[in-house]
């Protein structure tokens, strides 16, 4: 299982998209009205399926493109298992991307911890 989570911070996507993002990647980000939800989904679900696959960074990022799920031949090669990502937005104070890189049809139960709820324990 991988995970990343991201502040939405006022930088300047562009030029890391060029340099990260694959050419579909790189297209949906250029199209998109809003770029930043573009940009952050699709580095958190690449750092979380690199996280998963225990690789870390690559200088290859390019070359995995998660924009409609996993990249199937990259998994393939450190996994036989069917890997899927969860994407989602978490507001607080700030704003967040995370996402989720886990084995697809494994049982798994998603408690979201409130302060309220951590309070209690």
């Amino acid at each position: 299982m991988g995970i990343d989570i991201e502040l939405v911070k006022d930088i300047e996507t562009e030029n890391l998209a060029e340099t990260v993002f694959s050419e579909r990647e790189l297209r949906l980000f250029r199209t998109a009205v809003d770029k930043a939800p573009v940009f952050y989904q699709f580095w958190t679900r690449k750092e979380a399926l690199l996280k998963a696959a225990g690789v870390g960074l690559t200088n290859n990022l390019p070359a995995i493109d998660i924009s409609h799920g996993i990249d199937v031949d990259f998994s393939k090669s450190f996994t036989e298992k069917q890997l899927d990502l969860l994407t989602f937005i978490m507001h607080d104070r700030e704003k967040y991307f995370a996402s989720l890189c886990y084995v697809k049809n494994m049982p798994a139960r998603f408690i979201i911890m409130t302060n309220d709820l951590l309070s209690q324990l």
